[in-house]
């Protein structure tokens, strides 16, 4: 690493200085299992591969519901496939639907990863305060946009005028105007609370992250817990 990516490790915070530290260490990590592949090599497991999948994939799978969510918001803001196979109403609806579906996955696995990290690294102290306040102004977040789409499909005022009139137009042509004056206005409406929610959901997965660093790291280096399976040369 650099000096320069070193100084900005140091100075960044939250999300971006875990995910800098714990993709620095896993480079380094799953080396020896690239340049095995490569070469068309067998490389011995080690006892601590079960522990780093843990620890690595259950963030990673955190990241992709983030990257979800960005995903939504920019495809909620842009214009509908123009496939006549696709009905713009359905189309808006998924997306929205998609949206609350993936916020709701994000608390489940920020509440699975807090508690795996909390029983590896034995610090059970942690799980009040991300409960506290991490997972509880979330899950208000989902509350107050009504996101319950695991127990049933969201609808509002907007989106059913949206439905209205995509119903209406197939019948008679001249309501054409009107659903696409009705989708602008859905756009609008939604580009902004998601865009609102996405703001509130990057604070929040800061401040989870700069709770969980301490956690997983010792002088700014992530390491991997001691356990009984084994443990690599760098682990403390």
């Amino acid at each position: 690493m650099t000096k320069p990516q070193e100084q900005a490790k140091q100075d960044s915070k939250g999300f971006q200085r875990y995910q800098e530290t714990i993709l620095d260490f896993s480079t380094e990590y799953l080396e020896p299992a690239w340049q095995a592949r490569k070469n068309k090599t067998e490389l011995p497991a080690s006892p601590t591969d079960a522990l780093f999948s843990t620890v690595f994939y259950g963030f990673t799978e955190i990241v992709s519901t983030i990257d979800a969510l960005k995903l939504c918001q920019t495809l909620i803001r842009v214009a509908p496939p123009r496939s006549k196979a696709i009905l713009p109403d359905e189309y808006f609806k998924f997306l929205v639907g998609a949206y609350f579906q993936e916020m709701y996955i994000l608390g489940q696995r920020l509440d699975t990863y807090a508690k795996r990290m909390s029983r590896l690294y034995r610090k059970p102290q942690i799980l009040p305060i991300v409960n506290e306040h991490i997972l509880s102004p979330l899950s208000g977040i989902n509350r107050t946009r009504g996101a319950h789409v695991h127990a049933q499909r969201y609808t509002d005022k907007d989106l059913d005028m949206l439905s209205t009139y995509s119903l209406l137009s197939r019948h008679d042509a001249k309501f054409a105007d009107h659903l696409e004056d009705q989708y602008w206005l859905a756009q609008r409406e939604w580009g902004e609370k998601v865009k609102n929610n996405n703001a509130a959901v990057k604070i929040l997965a800061d401040r989870y992250f700069d709770l969980l660093y301490p956690v997983v790291t010792k002088d700014g280096e992530f390491f991997l817990p001691r356990t009984g399976r084994g443990r690599k040369a760098k682990d403390v």
